[in-house]
Parts: structure tokens; sequence; C-alpha cells
């Protein structure tokens, strides 16, 4: 199961559009005609996001990876990571693309494919489910500049303690900021990403 699903993100992948300029920044793309497609023969309850980033500074490393809390507390870090690395002394062009199958566990596989030919390590994880409801999922910005050594949150999946009657949604950065913020929720899942020029913890 790994290998297809890795092979259908690769396919994905090819599937898209050429990068433009450099913009040292890092920009969530809407899904063109082949690549809704092929989303098409996968199952309806799956997610597909497909992130393009561009530098004109050299990083040695890129690190993606899924966070899972429960109740504010970090339960499963790491869960699904993605690193590459790469000895170039100009800046990098890349694509990767995170599906999200639920089956109703939650399973996150990460493809890269970046402009210098270097293969990323990992990719896969899978989690157990931890909430009968539905969840609000948010993507924090469409395009985010990269800064050296900053964690971005991409996207977030939240959900609601289910014995509270409200819930209050944050702006996503918020959450890097004030991890406290999570206690609001039962569970979240959240994707972050880190541009360095030395190993990501």
């Amino acid at each position: 199961m790994k290998r297809i699903l890795a092979c259908v993100a690769a396919l994905i992948l090819l599937t898209g559009c050429r990068l433009g300029s450099p913009q040292d920044e890092i920009t969530l793309k809407p899904l063109n005609e082949a690549q809704k497609e092929v989303l098409n023969y996968l199952e309806s309850r799956d997610e597909l996001l497909i992130f393009e980033y561009a530098t004109e500074t050299p990083y040695q490393y890129v690190k993606f990876w899924v966070d899972v809390y429960q109740n504010g507390e970090l339960v499963e870090p790491e869960l699904a990571k993605m690193e590459s690395m790469s000895d170039s002394s100009i800046g990098q062009k890349g694509k990767v693309a995170l599906h999200i199958r639920r089956d109703p566990d939650y399973h996150w596989t990460f493809t890269d494919d970046s402009s210098d030919g270097v293969l990323a390590r990992g990719g896969t994880g899978v989690s157990k489910l931890y909430h009968e409801g539905s969840g609000y999922s948010g993507v924090s910005n469409e395009t985010h500049k990269i800064v050296e050594d900053q964690v971005m949150l991409l996207y977030s999946t939240l959900f609601g303690d289910p014995e509270k009657s409200t819930v209050t949604y944050y702006m996503e950065q918020e959450y890097l900021d004030h991890p406290e913020l999570l206690k609001e929720y039962s569970y979240a899942h959240l994707v972050k990403c880190c541009f360095s020029n030395h190993p990501i913890d």
C-alpha cells in the first residue's frame, strides 16, 4: 500500500506545471485538471495538497512533517516526515505532494521532486482514528516567506471537544507561537516544514 501511495503522489507531481522564478517562498498550488483526474481515482475522503517552493538562498536541509496532538500534548511527534539534503551552492526549486488518506485511520504520504535531483528520505505515517466526528481543516496561508530555521505551519486539522458547545479557532500561525491554544481541541494534526543549513531536529 505504501508503494501504491508513493506512486500515486509521484504521478501527480509529474502532471504539474513548471515552477516560476525563485522567490524564497513556499506556496500551496491549486490542482490542475490532470492532477484532479488522478485524484478522482482515489477515495472520496482523500485530500491532496501540492506545495511548490523556490529559493534564491541555498539551503542544505529541507524537512516536512506531521505532528499529532491530544488535548494540547504532543503525542505523536513527526508521525510522518520527509527530509531532503542538498550540497548545492545556489537556490532550489521543488514540489512536495502530501496525500492524506482516511480509512478511517489517517495516512500521510509525502513525495518530493527537488530541482537538483536530491531524493528525500521517509514520507509515510499512519495514525489511529482519534475522533468519530469531522474536524476543521485549513491552510494557514497560500504563500509563506521562507526564513532560515523558521518553522512554518502549512496545514492543520483540528477536532473540537465534543463536550463543548462552541469551539474557538485562531489564526494558524498562533498555534506555533502559542501551542497552549491546542488544549482547546481533543486532537490536532499539524503539517509543518522548515528550511535550514544544519540538520533540523
